[in-house]
């Protein structure tokens, strides 16, 4: 990757610009997706701007009946780039909600213990034929200033529509 320009990497590290490359090794477990839950591991390690990245995560999968379908991934990264350490922790949760073959409902919760914000996005969508797709969208984010409060940094609503003509 040939970068152009320099750049706070998280707003904590300098990467500076210069030509890139890249390797990584994965190691991957995880066992059948036949089940009504799921497990699946994951660990890479590798090259990193000038540095190196490590990460290793976890994620369980649930479906406990037709209708609904929950993950929860923990995710642990470290980072040493330009004489600098980061390590920080992720955690998601998904929960959908299936009404029908046309209209499901997904909400995201994501946390990382770096920037110490929660992410939280509900879609509503529907899909009334093949090709055509409408979602609304709530987005919103939190900060934790202190252990014991949440602070409302942004929301958003959107509608968004889709569609495909073949012709």
């Amino acid at each position: 990757e040939n970068l152009a320009s320099t750049f706070n990497l998280l707003g904590q590290i300098r990467v500076t610009a210069q030509d890139y490359h890249f390797n990584r090794f994965w190691i991957i477990a995880r066992t059948s997706k036949s089940r009504n839950w799921s497990l699946h591991g994951r660990i890479n390690a590798g090259e990193y701007f000038d540095g190196d990245k490590t990460s290793a995560s976890l994620e369980l999968k649930l479906i406990p009946s037709l209708h609904w379908n929950t993950s929860l991934k923990v995710q642990t990264d470290k980072l040493n780039v330009s004489q600098q350490s980061l390590k920080f922790t992720q955690l998601k949760l998904k929960l959908d909600y299936i009404f029908n073959n046309q209209i499901s409902w997904q909400n995201y919760f994501q946390y990382n213990d770096l920037t110490r914000q929660l992410g939280v996005q509900s879609r509503l969508s529907w899909l009334p034929e093949p090709g055509f797709e409408m979602n609304f969208v709530i987005n919103s984010r939190y900060f934790q200033p202190y252990q014991d409060s949440w602070k409302n940094e942004s929301q958003s609503a959107v509608l968004h529509m889709s569609g495909i003509w073949l012709f």
